[in-house]
């Protein structure tokens, strides 16, 4: 995707746009009244007016069911984007320009899967999709150690705020307006009112808006399918195949760990579609050859190591001539398919019950584990203490900061400059902007944001981008939002099974092992290949050794790290090794000297 910023000095009221890294900023006037700046990347203005507009990425206008073109965006040139932005479908950002009134407006898509970032300082205000561009504007970048904290919590860095003090993010669905002063407001909101349908009907709908959801894309060249045998991607390959009239080219990544490799649910779809099927077994020698790579591309410090296998399967795509890749993310969060949703409920349908009922519960369970020590008994009084926190809280109660004391983990030094609280706060208040709502609708609610905008899109982008694949996320397609919305938890979680709707109106489109699939994912099985794969452990401890003069961790917390892997558990504690790895790459190549200092004391 092109680099692309917009530059409002706010003295002159001046406003220009660059292109790229190093070229000059482009006056409006050097550009015609409508063009393709570059692919995905539409532009049309109005001299006589002073209005301009900017659409980042593809999106379509409903309810059409074709990719808007430029020549179709000069029709919204002379309306306020809050008439527009609610039909606008896709991953899009969109920057409108009123050169007259030197007024700017940002808005992203509903879950930002086209981000934004921005500087606003006393002299300019910065906007662009790409944060290195952004530190061109900024006179030195400072990390900020609160996100530092941040990273460790969630395995990113979740919007409004960044790794740097003085560039933000633009969260999903907002708007940013500049006229003498910055405002940024939400201009969506869920309605989870339930449709007054019967479900033969919904679904019905729901088959049909999936086809219009994929239909944009079918036109596009060079297009395939990230496949890898869950319901999300094989919808997706489905209704390619359906749409398309030829062969779809689809990708899978296999691994030879058992319990890891999921491409026999792959062949299944891609033989029931007679799709062009190609599968990359990565190993741990991709791993040790491109991580330090992946890590850097990154505009921040980042996590989730199923980056790694999404960036394999996307090179692999590339290699096979696909320009752009079509993902499943977000059926899930749309649908109901994680096992926390039914998971909570429990907690929330205990709670319900009456108190001498809890307070009985409590004491037997309590006293039996004073006299004998049985597993069940530990998992009931582990129930008992989970049940007593908010949904928040639950929902991180195998945080690593939440089974580990901060003052174990970090120095004395970084704790006295961070909020260590904060991380939960934001995800409280995430679920308290939603109130009153359903768990499941809530839980939803919350995933859109610190699951998909701030963590899983993020993955896909980055790592597609380093392929040099676009990705489009047609289950993220708005007429399907606001429809996933309007069917209830009841429905989408009948009888207790995940996606139970979904499959059910799924189930003339994909095969029936489909359907009776679990779920899995792009999962990475670093933490078993971290025992055996000397290569390996020595990159992971190369830079756990390095991550230990940052001043961040105490260094005898990252030994006891190593040491519950080895003797433990390689699962839980790999992750947290691939999480402080992925730390030290990120900051050795893009903070190469960076260490805490001291907090400044205070003068009596």
């Amino acid at each position: 995707m092109e680099k692309v910023s917009l530059l409002l000095n706010k003295a002159s009221k001046q406003i220009s746009l660059q292109l790229g890294l190093n070229k000059a900023p482009l006056q409006l006037a050097e550009l015609a009244p409508v063009q393709e700046l570059a692919e995905h990347l539409l532009f049309c203005q109005n001299a006589d007016t002073g209005q301009a507009l900017l659409l980042l990425g593809m999106a379509r206008l409903i309810p059409a069911t074709t990719l808007l073109t430029a020549a179709q965006l000069e029709q919204l040139l002379l309306l306020p984007p809050s008439d527009y932005l609610s039909r606008l479908s896709g991953r899009f950002a969109l920057i409108a320009i009123d050169t007259h009134a030197g007024k700017v407006s940002c808005a992203t898509d509903r879950f930002a899967s086209m981000p934004l970032y921005y500087t606003d300082t006393e002299q300019q205000l910065a906007v662009s999709n790409d944060l290195t561009a952004l530190q061109l504007h900024i006179a030195a970048a400072e990390l900020r150690h609160q996100a530092l904290l941040d990273y460790v919590y969630y395995h990113m860095i979740p919007s409004p705020q960044s790794i740097y003090h003085q560039v933000k993010k633009l969260p999903l669905a907002s708007l940013l307006q500049y006229q003498q002063s910055l405002t940024i407001d939400t201009y969506w909101q869920p309605d989870f009112t339930p449709a007054r349908k019967s479900k033969e009907a919904l679904a019905r709908e729901l088959q049909q808006t999936l086809l219009d959801a994929v239909a944009p894309y079918t036109a596009l060249s060079g297009a395939g399918t990230f496949l890898s045998g869950g319901l999300d991607s094989s919808t997706v390959t489905a209704c390619m195949a359906k749409l398309s009239g030829q062969r779809v080219k689809t990708f899978t990544i296999g691994f030879s760990e058992p319990g890891y490799d999921e491409t026999a649910y792959a062949k299944v779809v891609a033989d029931a579609f007679n799709t062009e099927h190609h599968v990359y077994y990565v190993t741990p020698d991709d791993i040790v050859a491109e991580l330090p790579r992946l890590a850097a591309h990154f505009f921040e410090p980042f996590g989730n190591s199923s980056a790694l296998p999404t960036y394999f399967c996307a090179r692999f795509a590339r290699q096979h001539d696909v320009s752009t890749l079509l993902a499943g993310d977000g059926g899930d969060e749309l649908f109901s398919g994680n096992e926390r949703y039914n998971k909570q409920l429990i907690f929330e349908r205990f709670n319900r019950l009456p108190q001498w009922f809890r307070q009985l519960t409590a004491a037997l369970v309590n006293g039996g584990r004073s006299v004998v020590d049985l597993p069940l008994l530990r998992k009931g009084q582990s129930f008992l203490q989970q049940s007593q926190l908010d949904l928040a809280s639950r929902l991180q109660h195998y945080n690593f900061l939440h089974q580990h004391a901060v003052q174990e983990v970090f120095s004395d030094d970084f704790l006295q400059q961070v909020n260590v609280a904060q991380p939960l706060s934001m995800i409280q208040q995430r679920f308290a902007d939603v109130t009153p709502c359903e768990p499941v609708n809530s839980m939803l609610y919350n995933d859109w944001k610190f699951t998909l905008a701030d963590n899983d899109l993020v993955k896909v982008n980055t790592m597609t981008d380093l392929a040099g694949v676009t990705v489009a996320y047609p289950l993220l397609d708005q007429a399907l939002l606001e429809l996933a919305n309007r069917i209830s938890p009841k429905l989408k979680l009948e009888n207790g099974q995940l996606r139970a709707f979904y499959k059910y109106a799924c189930k003339s489109l994909l095969p029936e092992a489909t359907l009776n699939k679990s779920k899995h994912g792009f999962g990475l099985p670093f933490g078993r290949w971290l025992s055996t794969h000397t290569p390996l452990q020595q990159l992971a401890y190369q830079q756990l050794s390095a991550l230990k003069q940052r001043g961040i961790f105490n260094a005898s917390f990252i030994d006891k790290v190593i040491e519950q892997h080895r003797n433990c558990h390689a699962a839980y504690y790999g992750e947290l090794i691939w999480v402080m790895t992925m730390l030290e790459l990120w900051l050795g190549v893009h903070q190469t000297t960076w260490q805490l200092s001291p907090p400044a004391k205070v003068a009596a």
